[in-house]
């Protein structure tokens, strides 16, 4: 058996579509599968990945990214000498471009934002905390009014988790009060048993609609309660507590801990006021218009999936205010059994 057309899937990036805030703009594999039109030799995407080009826009100029999966759901068979290139230019002045990180199949690539306005960033370090049979929470606790998120209204998180074994169950992130438990915000779920085993990921969770503050003694929390000593989550933290007024706390029992020398690593984001985006990093941008310059993906096995990048080129003045995506084409060579 072959793999077919059928079982190349592409999904977009985060848990939205390209009319999410941004569009999908990197961070892990969502459940969304961008509609997709199968076709002899291959599947195509077209019109279902950027938003349409507003007269800002045109008027203007500028640069959209969106980050997308291509994921193998054949059951049993590697997917080998993957392509993806254009198979038609867009119709307006506007051009699409298809860039790959060369990153690992399986990677979750960073979240990038032209409506998010970063506000607390601290990158991946080799230090965690396990949420296990001990500790069931780790948080972020805001101590004093100098943290950089005090008085904000926070609407994207972002960690890096790891599972040790094999953990099941639901991850939540929320903003609570340290001593009252009050939740403030639900920033939504991740399943334990789909997070990274291979390498420390970016997941990403947001509460769009939230239209709180953040307050001294509030604590955006991770919470695990099903893990034990040999099925749980890494937290990655820092040391040296590099943010502000702010730290690292785990929750064991009815106990807050604080662990003032470490944050959290991850990113905070509140609502901004839109404008360029920065190209995601280490991807290179190329113009593949056939199979003769196609770019070529990693093979992927069974359940397998990768990202890949697409940069939207709007030049300003541009006389097409209506313009959406060209069409993408995929192409696959199976091994026979």
């Amino acid at each position: 058996m072959v793999i077919a057309p059928t079982d190349l899937k592409v999904y977009y990036s985060g848990s939205t579509t390209k009319s999410g805030p941004g569009g999908a703009q990197g961070g892990v594999i969502s459940t969304v599968q961008v509609p997709a039109q199968t076709i002899a030799g291959g599947v195509t995407i077209d019109n279902t990945v950027f938003e349409d080009i507003t007269n800002a826009e045109a008027m203007n100029g500028k640069i959209r990214y969106c980050c997308l999966y291509l994921k193998n759901t054949h059951a049993t068979q590697t997917a080998s000498d993957i392509k993806v290139w254009q198979s038609s230019i867009t119709p307006g002045q506007d051009a699409i471009r298809i860039g790959y990180s060369g990153v690992a199949a399986n990677g979750h690539d960073p979240l990038l934002s032209d409506v998010h306005t970063q506000v607390y960033n601290v990158p991946l370090s080799t230090s965690f905390s396990p949420l296990n049979e001990t500790i069931k929470r780790a948080g972020l606790y805001v101590s004093s009014q100098s943290a950089p998120v005090y008085g904000k209204t926070i609407i994207r998180l972002e960690f890096w988790l790891k599972k040790v074994g094999s953990p099941t169950g639901t991850i939540n992130v929320r903003q609570r009060k340290r001593d009252s438990e009050t939740i403030h915000s639900d920033y939504g779920t991740q399943n334990a048993a789909t997070v990274s085993s291979d390498a420390p990921s970016l997941y990403v969770f947001q509460d769009l609609a939230n239209t709180g503050f953040v307050h001294v003694e509030d604590i955006f929390t991770i919470e695990y309660t099903t893990g034990n000593a040999t099925n749980y989550i890494e937290v990655y933290r820092a040391a040296g507590s590099p943010v502000g007024g702010m730290h690292l706390v785990h929750r064991s029992g009815t106990q807050w801990t604080n662990m003032a020398d470490f944050d959290v690593c991850g990113r905070m984001f509140i609502a901004g006021q839109g404008g360029s985006q920065t190209a995601p990093t280490g991807v290179t941008f190329e113009n593949p218009t056939n199979l003769e310059t196609a770019i070529t993906l990693p093979n992927l096995a069974p359940g397998a999936f990768v990202p890949f990048w697409l940069e939207n080129n709007i030049p300003a003045n541009s006389s097409n205010r209506l313009n959406n995506s060209s069409e993408l084409r995929f192409r696959v060579v199976s091994p026979t059994p």
